[in-house]
């Protein structure tokens, strides 16, 4: 018998809850809010802190997974409540990469903090929209870095992806987990 548990997802900037990395998640309960990174950045911070502290009194096991600017939102909870994530293709330097497209991006501290409790991280080896070299600072064993040739930035591994979320929950590998 599992204990419930709920994934939650983050997504990337410019993306939604449609995106294949959330839509091939194959846990029962799974959770994505589409927001507008550029629109209001200090609401986003409101809305994400209040569904993953909502969360974490709601479910015995919470698990964050993000993909981009939301890997780097699932980093960020992860660690300030002492969860464990995936972050797949994260952007750890969004003050940086996303300065063109988000006008109050300075206004908010965007270091990559690296306590979260056990992280899995998924880099492309040819990623066209960050560096793969940005992982090269992250030193902290509870990460674990996977790597992928010939990947882009929007690819997406569901298999990879499910297996990752179901080591996080310590579940074996193979073992299905059905959307019913």
């Amino acid at each position: 018998m599992f204990k419930s548990e709920l994934i939650i997802f983050f997504h990337g900037f410019e993306s939604s809850a449609l995106t294949d990395k959330f839509t091939c998640i194959k846990h029962k309960n799974k959770f994505c809010v589409s927001v507008d990174y550029a629109k209001d950045l200090e609401l986003v911070f409101k809305i994400y802190d209040k569904i993953v502290e909502s969360a974490i009194h709601l479910y015995d096991t919470v698990i964050l997974v993000g993909h981009s600017f939301g890997g780097w939102f699932a980093n960020h909870y992860a660690s300030k409540y002492n969860l464990k994530c995936l972050l797949i293709a994260p952007c750890l330097n969004p003050d940086f990469y996303l300065k063109d497209k988000i006008s109050n991006i300075n206004e908010f501290d965007f270091s990559f903090n690296q306590t979260a409790k056990e992280a899995i991280l998924f880099i492309h080896e040819k990623d066209e929209i960050l560096q793969v070299s940005d992982a090269n600072f992250i030193n902290n064993e509870n990460y674990h870095k996977q790597y992928f040739k010939h990947a882009k930035h929007r690819s997406c591994y569901p298999g990879e992806i499910n297996d990752a979320i179901n080591e996080l929950l310590n579940i074996p590998i193979g073992l299905i987990i059905n959307d019913e």
